[in-house]
């Protein structure tokens, strides 16, 4: 096993997230932030311990934001597991807002 960081890997999850999972990527965002404005999100990178955003809310502005992993990737190919308990727990803390 390397320890390399599969950029290849991380474009094509990034990819397939933003066409099919935007509402996932939304809620992700809303609870860490309380962005409650949003049209729309899109994952645009991540590493071992930050995903990045880019948000457009519904007055048509533009901004990035920063998310840390609740656990850092030992590689790009461990992003699936940690990211959906990290949108399991936001649900449920928007869930209880």
């Amino acid at each position: 096993m390397t320890d390399r960081f599969d950029q290849k890997f991380m474009e094509n999850n990034i990819k397939g997230l933003n066409e099919n999972h935007e509402k996932t990527l939304r809620i992700v965002v809303e609870a860490h932030h309380a962005i409650d404005s949003i049209e729309k999100v899109t994952l645009l990178t991540y590493d071992t311990t930050t995903m990045t955003f880019e948000v457009l809310d519904t007055l048509g502005e533009t901004f990035k934001v920063e998310i840390p992993f609740d656990t850092p990737l030992k590689s790009a190919r461990f992003f699936t597991p940690v990211f959906i308990k990290m949108f399991v727990a936001a649900r449920e803390k928007l869930k209880e807002s």
